[in-house]
């Protein structure tokens, strides 16, 4: 039965029944039109339905409209699988697409020529390493991130997907991409990050020729021979200088603007912003209200409600006479002061609450009553004829919350808002000069929209209008406002680019649109922003290059390549200790910040690439231990080797490599090697003494507090043991919600990305000393067997031999 009638009888209901058979894991790519293609990891008995599911889900496509088609390796294609037929059943599957329900067509014609027929060749072209779109070749790891549990220490706390013999080949596989797609995410040209599609090209051209000398074209020898972050730093100001004389260019008909620079504009409008809470304050009101007692005093007897918790507070007011209180705990303060100003007949406008000690401290009428007598043990208030002080501030549009801010030690800051507020306030002179926003918001906005979806919402703030029905107050502000918020545009296009140019390395064409963003800067009134053209151009080349080097690391690293001798034997603790430390330090300094927060969110493993490079050595180093100690069958180099490992991990714990202190100790724990009695017995006291202070270290009881306390401790340089971390991520993400009010949680994005940068400043300082190649090609490519039945067997061959 051919493939084609196989799937016709799938169709009809005659769906294979599952065996229980092992399935074979599959690297299935699946082309969609408008943007390229997805490689994903699949085995025989995953549902079409499921794939077409994994596919819509990252590709944030709807699936209702849309279904796969199978192309076989024949040539021949079915259309209409049975979405309940499990991919085993279609056999010899070349590949699949994406394509409509109704017109069976991709959902762009014209793309359809380009993404039909996948090159078969196995080697990754310079072109595609240049584009730096080096994580969308990782999908051989996974599918999707693994949690991170520190009550699985061991062996397998970091669980790789295949195996290590295979990597190479399924990378190959998953690079098997057409060459000259313009829309694959994966491959372009390598000059198409700085080149322009608009006719005005010629005139561009034109003038970087005439200023090659301050490497104005990013693809000038001048430029790849100087293009580092000190050299573009010192040209910025003169590349800019020149910019600013550059006579405003003037677009034609025959050079009219790329589609996505057409989108009308965002609305620019002047906010508004008020400090009461009274919608909040409603419901508390009403409660104590509905109490219908004469005597506020009276509310201690009322019984409490099951769900609340009630606390008591003096309130002394304006005549000197004193009352008491018991009211919920979450009540804000304007609520309480609002009930007794009414109930005891003074003016609750002119009135607010002072605090009863010697600084005469007015109350910020927004707290809780719960914050104010349990946390900050206050017992009695005033009622004073002052002006009342708010701690947060809501910007309204039309009635409707869409930015909460509060005052945190003399400034106002973003607590919460929408994610077009949120983007307003980024682009605004405030946000501008408020950087940790900023910081935070460039890490952390992908929790809430995609990279694709942030990128017009800036060209949309640069192309700002004003409102529909414009009073003269609305224009004046414009006119005002137009300029300033085009240059906040300009700054945090180059601090994204500067800064998380891993946005751009996986989308081939958001780069594209940066570079083409770059060229509209020309067509600016303001010689400032059209300075700005070949900065952000050189910058975008630089950063091309950039992540070209880490990419060229990473496959120097991890390519597959033969397995050296071992060496243990022939190295002192304190050497290979520190080639460890330069090893893992480096490995870890590659993972960029926002692979943390994926790792957390459950992105997929292709999100975090250098995060699971990272994760997957723990493994690797967990069995190279116990490979090398049961591979010795004379018991005195055996102790020599248990010896060697337990001083070297000793040695990185005083170096605070506690990453590989940890696997080491993962490794000496594997129950292969700890069965070797009279191998341990071997041990001279000082190393078996060594040996319990280390156990004593990575101790889990007290949420690992003797591991914590080392690391408070620690002066950089430090390679961290990472589950610590993701664990502290994964209780702020968890134990704090997404939406606040009906707005995003900005606070929560601010804590995530703290501790995102706590980490990431541990960089900041390298291990001193000379990496030895021969050390270094040995830690990369150690002996490492992970079978345990392996091992197993090894080490009763080493107890056998020392009986």
């Amino acid at each position: 039965m051919s493939a084609v009638e196989k799937a016709q009888s799938a169709t009809t209901g005659s769906l294979p029944v599952d065996t229980g058979t092992p399935k074979a894991d599959i690297y299935l790519r699946v082309y969609v039109s408008d943007s390229g293609s997805s490689v994903i990891h699949v085995d025989e008995g995953t549902l079409i339905s499921d794939i077409l599911l994994n596919v819509c889900t990252k590709r944030g496509l709807g699936v209702a409209d849309l279904k796969l088609s199978l192309v076989f390796r024949d040539g021949n294609e079915n259309s209409n699988p049975s979405p309940e037929a499990p991919l085993g059943w279609y056999k010899n599957v070349d590949h699949a697409k994406l394509v409509h329900k109704k017109t069976g067509q991709f959902m762009r014609q014209s793309v359809i020529n380009e993404t039909a027929a996948p090159t078969t060749s196995t080697k990754t072209s310079k072109e595609e390493v240049r584009s730096g779109t080096f994580p969308k070749a990782f999908s051989a790891f996974s599918t999707s991130a693994s949690n991170l549990n520190s009550s699985k220490f061991g062996g397998g706390m970091f669980k790789k997907q295949p195996s290590g013999s295979d990597f190479a080949a399924e990378s190959a596989k998953v690079l098997d991409i057409p060459e000259n797609s313009s829309n694959n995410r994966i491959s372009m040209q390598p000059q198409s990050a700085v080149g322009t599609n608009s006719a005005f090209a010629d005139t561009a051209s034109t003038i970087t020729t005439e200023t090659d000398a301050l490497s104005l074209n990013p693809g000038s020898q001048l430029f790849r021979k100087t293009s580092t972050a000190s050299d573009w730093m010192q040209r910025d100001s003169s590349l800019s200088s020149f910019a600013s004389v550059v006579d405003k260019l003037e677009r034609t008909d025959s050079s009219p603007k790329p589609a996505f620079l057409s989108n009308h504009g965002a609305t620019l409008k002047k906010a508004s912003f008020r400090s009461n809470r009274s919608r909040a304050n409603t419901d508390g009101i009403q409660e104590l209200t509905a109490r219908k007692n004469s005597d506020v005093s009276a509310l201690a007897n009322v019984d409490d409600k099951p769900d609340k918790q009630y606390t008591k507070l003096i309130i002394t007011l304006p005549n000197f006479r004193s009352i008491t209180i018991r009211a919920p705990t979450d009540l804000p303060m304007d609520a309480i002061l609002s009930f007794v100003c009414e109930r005891h007949s003074f003016e609750f406008e002119t009135h607010t609450f002072q605090r009863n000690d010697t600084k005469d401290t007015i109350v910020e009428m927004d707290r809780t009553l719960g914050y104010l007598t349990l946390e900050m043990k206050v017992e009695e208030l005033f009622i004073v004829p002052e002006d009342k002080v708010y701690r947060s501030k809501y910007m309204s549009e039309d009635g409707v919350d869409v930015m909460m801010l509060q005052t945190i030690q003399g400034r106002l800051q973003v607590m919460a808002g929408s994610p077009q507020k949120l983007i307003a306030r980024l682009t605004e002179v405030e946000g501008k000069e408020d950087k940790p926003f900023m910081d935070t918001f460039l890490l952390t906005f992908r929790y809430f929209m995609p990279a694709a979806d942030f990128f017009k919402h800036l060209v949309s703030r640069y192309n700002c209008v004003a409102p529909e029905n414009a009073s003269q107050e609305d224009v004046d502000y414009f006119n005002q406002m137009k300029g300033p918020t085009q240059t906040c545009v300009v700054a945090v296009l180059k601090s994204w680019a500067e800064n998380h140019w891993h946005d751009f390395a996986l989308d081939a064409e958001l780069k594209t649109q940066l570079a083409q963003f770059a060229d509209e800067y020309l067509y600016n009134d303001d010689p400032h922003i059209r300075g700005q053209c070949p900065v952000l151009k050189n910058l975008i080349e630089w950063q091309t290059t950039k992540y070209e080097e880490m990419y060229s690391y990473y496959k120097m690293v991890e390519r597959k390549g033969k397995v050296l001798e071992s060496m243990i034997l022939e190295l002192a603790p304190d050497v290979l200790s520190l080639q460890i430390c330069i090893h893992n330090f480096k490995l870890f300094k590659n993972i960029h910040p926002i692979e943390f927060l994926h790792q957390i969110w459950g992105s997929d493993r292709e999100m975090t690439p250098y995060l699971n490079f990272f994760i997957d050595r723990f493994d690797k180093e967990s069995y190279w231990v116990a490979t090398e100690i049961v591979m010795q069958k004379d018991i005195k180099k055996r102790i020599k080797v248990l010896t060697t490992f337990i001083l070297t991990t000793k040695a990185c714990q005083e170096a605070n490599n506690f990453f590989t202190l940890f696997s080491f100790m993962s490794g000496l724990g594997l129950s292969p090697v700890s069965r070797l009695k009279k191998t341990w017995e071997g041990l001279s006291d000082k190393t078996k003494a060594v040996y319990a202070e280390l156990e004593k270290i990575i101790d889990p009881s007290r949420n690992m507090k003797n591991y914590r306390d080392l690391l408070a401790k620690a002066v950089p340089p430090i390679v961290p043991f990472l589950p610590i971390y993701l664990k502290d991520l994964t209780f702020m993400n968890d134990g704090n919600a997404k939406m606040v009010e009906g707005m995003i949680n900005f606070e929560k994005l601010r804590m995530m990305g703290n501790r995102v940068n706590d980490i990431v400043s541990l960089v900041a300082v390298e291990y001193k000393g000379v990496a030895q190649p021969h050390i270094q090609n040995y830690i990369a490519k150690p002996p490492v067997e992970k079978g345990m039945a392996k091992l197993k067997e090894w080490s009763l061959e080493c107890e056998k031999a020392a009986s």
